[in-house]
């Protein structure tokens, strides 16, 4: 559990915070955002399926769900791999695929498929590893808060104001959950 959270320093934690695995730990928002995990590789590969990254050099930023998976639920396919290459950032990851250190990059669904339009010669393999969903997390004992964000936010997706905040970032747009009900 955070620490922050149980203190009292911060009221909740809104940012790129998974509910799965720490679902008796907090009071959650409804999920709110889609970062699958996906796989990511250079577009003139030979990779296409997750089963082709056997024997080969997989990246995966330090810290993150992914590195999580890899050395938990899904440490038999990644014992497949060459090797297992932990970065920095998520940039980092990018950055040594580029420059053929490593054959794919295991990432957030939307860092992957934001990064692969935003640069010509990657893609991300249409397979599926298993969702993952970001939520407002509050301490255990604060209901109250939550109930709160939860109704200002439903107004926000019922007049609008919401997907119109939404549109600024296509980017992200499609793994909005409160737009694609």
């Amino acid at each position: 559990k955070d620490g922050l959270v149980d203190s009292g320093a911060v009221s909740c934690i809104w940012n790129g915070f998974t509910m799965e695995g720490r679902e008796d730990d907090y009071t959650w928002s409804p999920k709110y955002y889609d970062s699958s995990i996906v796989v990511a590789v250079k577009a003139d590969s030979a990779i296409n399926t997750f089963a082709d990254l056997a024997g080969k050099t997989v990246a995966v930023m330090l810290g993150t769900s992914g590195e999580a998976l890899l050395g938990g639920d899904l440490a038999d396919w990644a014992a497949t791999f060459a090797e297992t290459v932990k970065c920095e950032s998520f940039l980092k990851c990018f950055t040594e695929l580029g420059g053929g250190a490593v054959d794919a990059v295991f990432v957030d669904k939307p860092v992957a498929e934001s990064y692969a339009a935003e640069n010509a010669g990657y893609v991300v393999i249409d397979e599926d590893l298993g969702a993952e969903q970001y939520g407002i997390a509050f301490r255990s004992s604060d209901q109250e808060l939550c109930d709160q964000v939860e109704d200002a936010v439903a107004k926000l997706v019922e007049n609008g104001t919401y997907a119109e905040i939404a549109a600024k970032y296509p980017d992200i747009v499609n793994n909005l959950l409160f737009l694609n009900k």
